[in-house]
């Protein structure tokens, strides 16, 4: 029985371990990705871009409060280190982020994308909306496809 108790506390320790070392490594991913995603912005601000809009893209209204799901996009990695038992799995998930990302980076200089941003209001959600619009690049070339 004590012998259980003890194999179950290593497990666990063993468990917090591997989360502590998965966070470390899930930041250390963000913080590069953040540099990564800042400096091709800054190269690729002056190149010249595309305006891609469509009609269809015309037809639809801009809702500013989807401006609070968009940023909840930012935490979306971290989100399994809370759940995750296979670390495995986990190992793959943020293989394959790494990749989408990198390969949105090529896209960005590839086809440089920017387009027409409205006129917006005062709510919270409009205001947050041209705070971001304001630190993203201008013209801007990573619109597409927005890589996080």
């Amino acid at each position: 029985m004590e012998r259980q108790c003890c194999n179950n506390l290593k497990m666990a320790l063993t468990a917090d371990g591997e989360r502590k070392f998965y966070i470390k490594i899930t930041l250390l991913v963000f913080l590069v990705w953040l540099i990564l995603f800042e400096a091709v912005g800054w190269y690729a601000v002056d190149l010249p871009t595309y305006d891609i809009t469509s009609f269809l893209d015309k037809q639809i209204p801009l809702i500013p409060q989807f401006i609070w799901p968009y940023l909840l996009c930012y935490l979306f990695p971290f989100l399994p280190l809370l759940v995750v038992k296979d670390w495995h799995r986990f190992n793959l998930t943020l293989l394959s982020v790494i990749i989408a990302n990198l390969s949105a980076f090529i896209l960005y200089f590839i086809f440089p994308v920017a387009f027409p941003r409205p006129e917006l209001g005062q709510s919270l959600s409009e205001r947050l909306l041209a705070f971001l619009y304001k630190v993203d690049f201008h013209p801007g070339a990573n619109k597409l496809p927005s890589s996080m």
